[in-house]
Order: structure tokens, then sequence, then C-alpha cells
């Protein structure tokens, strides 16, 4: 590329097409106004990997739940949400119209530390939102709103244009108004486009906005908010005034060509982000499918991502492929994933429960008394004793409940929940999910051995809990915390019901046990299979089972649900069939690591601890054998399958291939007898095992 410098090369000529658009247009500071940086973005500022954009997960929850906001209520097709990541490479064309455009920025943007000279001496990155199966921004244009006016919460694009921190909102996902904030936070020149179809009235809008910081030019002293809006040729380009969108079809045809929008006749919202930070279509798509699995699940959003490469569609279809290629907890262990590491581990559950394929009960709380686990267990009755075996069998239980949410200005308002709960002892905190209106919220969490799903008015027209949670709400919407309902006119008990909704899993857990059997994960380490975390001794005084401090006095018959099972051994572990029909091509992974004071013990794990292999070297030629000098290896019926080296070998990792026939065992003993071992096993019978070499164990 020829290399053009924008400041020598006439670049600050008008430049065709670009004036006759619009221009900036900030406020005067008053004598009375306060001298105040804005700081919205500080609330969507993310703790994420090194290379990652810190607000990458705001952008992606926001920008969506701001489009499901805005489906059209008459339309059947599910919102659809397209993001693309474009590249705009620096041709004089381009570098003389980019500079045209954010020439008045230039001097605030120093603040930031950005230079448009240094921004455009390599290719400009750019993000490109649009939805569909929406109607964009209606509303006034030309006025300001009160939010006392009837319609208020109509007018949308005065919300979205011409406030921050305030929202019209009152049943949707968001609250705060600080949600749109995230396209200018991602990019480099705090700037976002937008281009409306509205459905009321067909009409097109074309604005931009700036966030920056309180400035001076020409010798004045401006706000920090900016809009790029219709350029008005009879006045002072400097004059307060108020800004009014672009409105010109060809100069909106000349926008929608020059950033590749794919809009044509359908009603919904354009976004565009100049000078983009480091995000990548991955991300994307792994964010996307955490925060919103709900909606995709339910055939009520599908999300497309267009970046390097081939076009990834995201909907009900394909989310078992995507998952599997993008939800690698062996490859995904950084912060930026942090609660989706092990998403894989609950889609089958998600999709029996989003999928009607889970029996759902109606369970009233009545009365305004606060819910509690006492009201709660009484209002379940007589069935509860058969709800108890089904959870301890293992089984997902559903339950829609419904209790009063007291308003001072609405009367008789119920809230509606719907929440999916099973007892699994592989499962961590982490694997009870939390959402309201489709929205995960990150941050509440279950008990360890549960798995679930809370789902806040999926059945329920009115939304009466959605509107109640998302009160409680901080703005980046990650948790619930009940003391921001202060003087919101929910009365009587909110914070109460606030902690009955945040702590629903560890409710039901203890409610759904049978009162004689107080559930202990260690004490059943003979009988669950899949077993992360659970210690399988090489000791016997000091192992993790035997330091319980709570055991059973009678140990319940072999809860059989898989047709494998881990078994404790002396100094080692044993792996064998429980009765359960083995299935073809039948498989496990089992990884070992030894117990540490802190961090996850598979990822402390390395060579010096142990390894289950040992590398030879035959004729020039490298490969690797069972370490038997350390470790004693027996099996009946399955073949241990060792690695070659040109795949990769983690030596506390085996996979083992069971034989056709009606039982199996496979031991191993050999760990340090002073250290305890945690176990994972893992069902890979679907997986291809392409390029392993079987070692048969006798």
């Amino acid at each position: 590329m020829k290399e053009i410098d924008p400041f020598l090369n006439g670049a600050s000529e008008t430049a065709a097409g670009f004036e006759s658009w619009g221009e900036w247009l900030f406020a005067r500071q008053q004598q009375c106004s306060e001298c105040t940086d804005p700081y919205d973005d500080r609330h969507f500022q993310d703790d994420v990997d090194e290379d990652d954009y810190c607000g990458i997960r705001s952008l992606v929850r926001e920008s969506i739940q701001n489009s499901l906001d805005a489906q059209d209520p008459e339309s059947t097709e599910p919102v659809r949400v397209l993001f693309r990541i474009g590249t705009l490479n620096w041709d004089e064309e381009n570098q003389k119209r980019i500079h045209s455009l954010f020439a008045r920025l230039e001097g605030p943007l120093k603040e930031f530390g950005f230079s448009l000279q240094d921004g455009m001496r390599q290719p400009m990155k750019y993000l490109v939102c649009e939805d569909f199966n929406t109607i964009g921004l209606n509303g006034s244009v030309d006025r300001i709103i009160r939010q006392s006016e009837p319609n208020a919460a109509e007018e949308h694009f005065y919300w979205f244009w011409r406030n921050s921190g305030r929202s019209g909102k009152r049943g949707g996902t968001g609250r705060w108004g600080l949600g749109k904030t995230v396209f200018n936070a991602a990019s480099l020149v705090h700037t976002r486009f937008g281009l409306t179809l509205r459905k009321s009235d067909r009409k097109r809008f074309l604005m931009g906005k700036s966030v920056l910081k309180l400035h001076e030019f020409e010798g004045n002293h401006y706000e920090a908010y900016g809009f790029w809006c219709r350029k008005d040729e009879n006045c002072d380009p400097q004059a307060d005034r108020m800004p009014l969108p672009v409105d010109d079809e060809t100069a909106i045809q000349e926008f929608s060509q020059f950033w590749g929008l794919t809009r044509t006749n359908d009603p919904g919202l354009s976004l565009v982000v100049p000078f983009l930070q480091n995000i990548s279509p991955k991300r994307l798509v792994q964010l996307t499918i955490g925060n919103y699995f709900v909606k995709i699940l339910q055939g009520k959003l599908t999300v497309e991502i267009h970046g390097e490469g081939k076009p990834i569609l995201i909907n009900a279809q394909t989310m078992n492929s995507l998952v599997k290629k993008y939800f690698d907890p062996k490859k995904e262990n950084g912060k930026t994933l942090n609660r989706f590491i092990y998403f894989a581990e609950n889609l089958e559950l998600f999709q029996k429960c989003l999928g009607g394929k889970v029996l759902v009960r109606e369970i009233e709380i009545p009365g305004e008394n606060v819910p509690n686990e006492p009201l709660l267990k009484n209002a379940m009755g007589s069935a509860l004793t058969s709800w108890r075996e089904e959870f301890f069998l293992g089984k997902i239980l559903g339950f829609r409940l419904r209790f009063r949410l007291p308003h001072s200005e609405e009367n008789d308002l119920w809230g509606y929940g719907t929440v999916f709960i099973q007892k699994d002892a592989n499962a961590k905190k982490d694997d009870f999910y939390f959402t309201r209106n489709g929205m995960l919220l990150p941050k509440p969490k279950g008990v360890p051995g549960i798995r679930g799903l809370f789902l806040a008015d999926e059945s329920d027209p009115d939304d009466h809990l959605s509107r109640f949670l998302g009160d409680s709400e901080e703005p980046a919407h990650e948790n619930w915390e009940s003391q921001r309902l202060e003087g919101k006119k929910w009365q009587r008990g909110f914070k109460g019901r606030v902690g009955f909704v945040a702590n629903i899993a560890k409710t039901l857990n203890k409610i759904l046990q049978f009162e004689n059997r107080k559930a202990d994960l260690n004490a059943f380490a003979s009988f669950f299979p899949d077993t992360r975390n659970i210690s399988a001794s090489a000791g016997k005084a000091n192992s993790s089972i035997a330091r319980s401090k709570e055991k059973l006095k009678e140990a319940p018959g072999p809860l059989i649900r898989k047709w494998y099972e881990i078994q404790k051994q002396t100094g080692g572990f044993r792996i064998c069939s429980t009765g359960m029909p083995i299935p073809p091509n039948a498989a496990l992974e089992i990884e070992a690591a030894y117990y540490v004071e802190k961090g996850n013990p598979f990822r402390s794990w390395n060579e010096l601890d142990f390894s289950f292999y040992k590398k030879i070297n035959q004729k020039n030629t490298a490969s690797c054998r069972l370490n038997e000098k350390t470790f004693r290896f027996s099996s009946e019926n399955a073949n241990c399958l060792i690695p070659s080296l040109a795949q990769g070998i983690k030596g506390n990792v085996l996979k083992i291939q069971i034989l056709p026939s009606e039982k199996f065992s496979f031991k191993i003993s050999g760990f340090d007898p002073n250290r305890d071992v945690y176990v994972d096993v893992r069902d890979i019978s679907s997986e291809e095992e392409e390029d392993l070499n079987e070692a048969s164990l006798h």
C-alpha cells in the first residue's frame, strides 16, 4: 500500500461527499456548567485476557439486549443480529474521507493518547452491528422528551441518541441508559454512527455521537458529548442548537455503501464503530452463545458473525457444533470466558429444559409474605416425597414459581420464575445459570453438586419479576443487588424477594434432599462417575474422604446413573462398569492430578508430579509407552490408547477404549501415598479417536 500522509497531501481539503452529509456539533460550556468528564464506560470494563478488549463482554451483551428489546411485536420471525468486523485500507480517497470526518475530533482525541495520523498508518478495523425483525428508532427526532409524557417510553430515537444514564425502558432488559455507550467505548475515537429505518413511518435517519472529554476548540470550551448531525448552512457550526439527524437519501445511500451495510428495506438499526478495539470473531461467537443461549435455543434469536473466513451462523440448529468447536475447557481457560469455560457440559441440560422435554410443575407461594424455604417447602405439599426420589436419581426437575411482588402504585402484581434443577456430583457453582428476559446474569451462582437454570418471566407476558429484578441490577446487568431497589416503589420485603431468587438453587437443593441423607459429595465418590474435584484417595487416613467433616451413617444403594463409575483403591483408583448398557465404541478419558491448596489441581499438574507415559527413542524415532516403572495398570475388556508424539502428550491424561462386553474394569495404582489425588472421568464415546495406537493391558 502506498503510504499517504494526510497532513501533507491535501486531505484537509474538502472531501467530496462527506462535507454534504453533516458536521460535528458540541454544546458550549456555560457559566453554570459543572466540569465533569464522562465515565460511563467504566461500568463495562471487564477482567479479560491480555489480548482482548476489556469491554468485549459488555459490547456483546448490551448490543444484543438492545436488539431484543426492539423486537417487532407483529413479527413471528426471530430477532436477527449481524456482527461484521471490516477492514478499511488507506487509499488516497479513504484517507481524505476519514480525515474529513474526524478532523473536528483530532484535538480532543489526544487526551486519550490517540493520534489520527498514527491511526491511519495501518488498515482500520471497524465493527458493523445490524438488527432485523425489529422496529428501529421510532419517535420524535427534533424535540426534548419529558419522562412524564404518556408515551415517553416509545420515543426510542430520543432515548438512544440524546441521553446518557437515563432510559425510557420499563419492562425490557435494560434500565440505566448506559448500555449504548459500549459502542463508543469500543472505538479508539470514542464514536458511533447509527442508521435507522423506522417501522412506524418508513423514514431513514443517520446520526453520529462522540463521547470525549471537556475540551477547547478554536478558543471556546465545549462539553464532552458531541453529535455528527445535519449540516445547517444558515447557522454557525459551533452555535448552540439541537442536533438533527441526516435524512438526505443520497447521503444515507453513500454512507451505507462506504461501510458495507446490508440493510435495504427492513426496519431496524445499523451501527458502525470506527477504529475498533481488539475484538475477534471467535470471541463474538463465544460470548454470544454464553450470554444468550436461552433465546437462541428457544428459536427467538439468530446471530451472524462475519470476519475472516466464512460467516458463522448461530442458531438452535448450529449450537451443538459451535459449542464443540469454541468451548473446549482444555483450550479456553482464560479470564474472558471465565463463566463459560465448562458451558459445553451443560448444553444438553439446557436443550432439554428449553425444548419442552422436562415437565414443569406449577407452585404458588400464597399471601404477601416474603417467599422463603419453609413457605416453598409447604407449597410443594405431598408431592415433595416423589420429587425427592426423582432428584436423588438424577432426574431434571422443573418448577414454575409464582409469588407476589408488592408495589406502591400497582396492585396484585405476581412474579413468575421457572427453575430447572438436577443433582450431579460433577457440578460446580458455575453450573447453575440465572437469566432475565433471556440474558445471562454471570455473577449469581448455584451450589456444588447442582446443575440448573433459572428463567425470569419466560412464561409471563407482564414480566413483573423481570421489572423487579431489573431494578435491582447494576449498569452492566451482571448481578442483583437489593439495595438498588430503595426508592423504586417496590414494597415490603423486596430485599428478601431478591435473596429468594438469587439463592433458589441452594434452597431447592436443601428442600429436595432426603431429610435423613445429608449431602456429602465426597461420601458418594464410589458411586458417581465423572467425579471432577472429588478425591480418589491415594492414601487412607489422610485422604480427602477420610477428612470429610460429614459422613453418611448408612450408605445408600449404588446410585447408577451412567454406564461407568469411579471407585477408590489403595494408592489409586478403579473405573468399572455399573450394569447399565455400554454404548458402542465406548471410550473414556481419565485426567488425574495431585491436590493443591489453591487453584485448579488439573491446571497445576506438571511432569514433576508424575507422568503416565515414558518417552523412548528407537532407531532415531521418538515414541512413548506406559510408565510401568512407576504405575501398575491392569484391565479387563479395556485397552489403553497410547497417543503419538505428533498429537502431543499430556502425562496426566489416559484414554481408555472399552471392548464389546457386558462389563469392564481398569485399575491404576502407584500414586504418592502421602498425597491426595483428584480424578476427572469423561465419556468420549462419540468422539473420533484418530491417530492413536492401541496398547493392551494385561
